[in-house]
């Protein structure tokens, strides 16, 4: 599917304050997306303006706030959403700022801060309904539910699920040197090709089909990025009781053992999965490797 050449700012500029009524102007947008949402609309952050999704079910027995990762947007979490519908979950969802039909410049914040700031506006709109609540965060979603874990606990949540989360990016040793060298001269870098799933379908629909997809990175996230990591690394041990890490072996993103090894020291209590052979996008890899997640949802219905 060729991509088609959606314009961020006037898409939000369309919604109302969330959760609103589907307006006409993204109708193309969410058919090519494949995204069928009860409601949209605005979320005011601090600093930003979050595109945010509401998905119902009926006769529901959960609600999942779903935690987008860093380059992602919503509209490429159709396929997983689908599954935890029919497994009786609400679906809560959100652009990151920068990304999808969010505020900011794209692809960049100052301060990881922001990407928690984005989760507590969020959480606040989630309806009081008294059915278990359940958090998935895929790679930088998973870090901005743990800095979200730091500061508040589980809060309203049974269990939080991360996705092959991110402290520290796959290939450290080089690319903070890499990084060091090239901020006072580039603003940005290309954004190199990986197929972060075993889905030829996605993959290719990733490559050529995304109209949001950015070709760059900007050198100011990595900044952002670098100083989160030892922000992490300075913080105490909080207990990690009802937080479920899922780690595929294949990984070539995140630095997966450095980065597990962090998390199980700073968040005693946490539960491991490693799932052998999966790929970085475990929230768009093939049901084989998906499962095991699918599995722990199930659990915290009742």
């Amino acid at each position: 599917m060729a991509a088609r050449p959606f314009d961020p700012d006037k898409l939000r500029a369309a919604l109302a304050p969330f959760p609103g009524p589907l307006p006409p102007r993204l109708t193309e947008f969410l058919a090519h997306y494949g995204l069928t949402p009860a409601a949209m609309g605005v979320v005011s952050a601090p600093q930003h303006e979050l595109c945010t999704y509401r998905f119902e079910t009926d006769q529901a027995r959960g609600e999942l706030l779903l935690v987008i990762g860093y380059l992602d947007h919503v509209g490429l979490f159709a396929s997983l959403i689908r599954q935890c519908l029919e497994r009786g979950y609400n679906v809560t969802a959100f652009d990151l700022p920068g990304q999808g039909l969010s505020s900011g410049a794209r692809m960049r914040v100052d301060d990881f801060a922001r990407y928690r700031e984005a989760l507590e506006a969020v959480i606040a709109t989630l309806p009081a309904n008294g059915l278990p609540r359940v958090a998935m965060g895929q790679s930088t979603g998973g870090g901005a539910l743990l800095d979200y874990h730091q500061l508040h606990g589980m809060g309203s949540f049974q269990r939080m699920l991360l996705l092959n989360p991110l402290v520290r990016p796959y290939g450290w040793a080089y690319l903070r040197w890499v990084h060091w060298a090239l901020k006072p001269w580039l603003h940005e870098i290309p954004r190199a090709r990986s197929d972060g799933t075993h889905d030829p379908v996605f993959n290719e629909f990733l490559q050529h089909g995304d109209s949001l997809k950015s070709p760059v990175i900007p050198t100011a996230w990595l900044t952002a990025m670098v100083a989160n990591m030892h922000a992490f690394l300075a913080l105490k041990p909080t207990d990690g009781e009802g937080i479920v890490v899922f780690q595929g072996t294949d990984e070539r993103t995140v630095d997966a053992p450095w980065n597990l090894r962090q998390i199980v020291r700073k968040f005693p209590g946490v539960r491991v999965h490693w799932i052998d052979g999966a790929r970085h996008h475990l929230a768009n890899e093939l049901p084989v490797y998906r499962q095991p997640v699918l599995d722990e949802l199930a659990k915290s219905l009742p």
